[in-house]
């Protein structure tokens, strides 16, 4: 805690910011920042904490297979943005929806109520909040191949890329593709025919080659929500 005080101290000092913003889990941390500025500098620095976007059991929204829902596109590219809001629980649309939206609330309120598909709706928030953060352009990008991937056909143009080696382990290249967390887990779903790179089912043991890396045969899907684009480092 005091440790990360003495960060509001130190960018008060050197960069002169007198406000942090962040989740309400977090408030202790940052109230210690507001106090230590004020006990040793004597000066007054100020606090903001906003509640926490959680999923229908209390966990922190937010987490993907990169660390976090960046902002940032070279964190994580606008496709995997907008995947990540398209794929959230049906059960959270409605707190999401008034959370971050910037639709009026009547409006949201009328929505919910009178669309069933809970499809459309998380298609519709996952474009309002992409076009918000990446534009319009990207955002529309997204949404189109996020179709086309659906009825089996992909514009790799805004596809996640992953850095590959030739005769690197396509069990590794899929954990860094985040299809899951261990080799044993991406087995498993191996043997489920799970994983495809290119048209064919991925098989274990199996090692990147010079051929996996031409258009077309260098896409590496996980069922049909999540894909991605190899390219040699």
């Amino acid at each position: 805690m005091l440790v990360q005080g003495n960060d509001f101290k130190h960018l008060y000092e050197t960069r002169n910011c007198v406000l942090e913003i962040g989740g309400n889990d977090q408030w202790s941390n940052i109230i210690s920042g507001v106090d230590l500025v004020r006990k040793t500098l004597q000066k007054k620095v100020f606090a903001i904490a906003v509640r926490l976007i959680t999923n229908k059991d209390g966990k922190k929204m937010g987490k993907t297979e990169k660390g976090a829902l960046w902002l940032s596109a070279e964190k994580l590219t606008p496709f995997e943005f907008f995947q990540y809001l398209r794929n959230i629980d049906d059960e959270d649309i409605e707190k999401v929806y008034k959370m971050v939206s910037v639709t009026d609330i009547e409006k949201i309120e009328k929505d919910l109520n009178e669309e069933k598909n809970p499809n459309v709706l998380k298609e519709k928030l996952a474009y309002d909040i992409t076009k918000r953060v990446h534009g319009k352009e990207e955002a529309d990008k997204a949404l189109n191949t996020a179709k086309e991937i659906f009825s089996g056909k992909i514009n790799t143009e805004a596809l996640p890329i992953i850095k590959v080696s030739l005769g690197e382990n396509m069990l590794d290249v899929c954990i860094k593709a985040g299809f899951g967390k261990s080799r044993g887990e991406i087995k498993k779903l191996i043997a489920s025919n799970s994983i495809n790179l290119g048209e064919k089912a991925v098989e274990v043991g199996r090692l990147v080659e010079e051929k996996d890396l031409d258009e077309g045969n260098n896409i590496l899907k996980k069922g049909k929500k999540v894909v991605v684009k190899l390219e040699k480092e």
